[in-house]
């Protein structure tokens, strides 16, 4: 009679240690559109990734998140927004968040959105003179 083999594997709960931000393209400019891509380093079990646009969480209908294979067995995950640019944007603090849920750890980044305008100066006619 055969004796069965039994193989165990244990893995290590390891939060991420950093986010990594990035938006493409680097200026932006009212009437493109911006994506903006945040990637964890390696955890296990893989880190859950969020989006907040300032300070309130945002609609997980508008991201994408993808995985690869990471550090040590880990898993590294990026999440991805696309952001239509206005003037009215320019200013907007976007934090991306990533949390290892077994650990209850998370590590965040923040970045301003920069957006370049021409500037509306009006010119008058007619000089001051003392």
């Amino acid at each position: 009679m055969k004796t069965p083999k039994i193989s165990v594997q244990s893995f290590l709960s390891v939060p991420p240690d950093h986010v990594e931000m990035r938006k493409e393209p680097d200026q932006l400019k009212p009437g493109q559109t911006a994506t903006l891509t945040c990637e964890s380093s390696s955890s296990h079990p893989p880190a859950r990734m969020s989006w907040w646009k300032d300070g309130h969480p945002v609609e997980l209908a508008t991201t994408t998140n993808t995985s690869k294979p990471g550090l040590h067995g880990g898993v590294v995950t990026s999440i991805q927004m696309k952001v239509n640019v206005t003037t009215d944007i320019g200013g907007t603090k976007f934090t991306c968040q990533a949390t290892n849920e077994a650990l209850q750890r998370s590590v965040n980044d923040v970045f301003t959105l920069d957006v370049l305008c021409k500037s509306l100066r009006r010119y008058s006619p007619f000089t001051l003179r003392n």
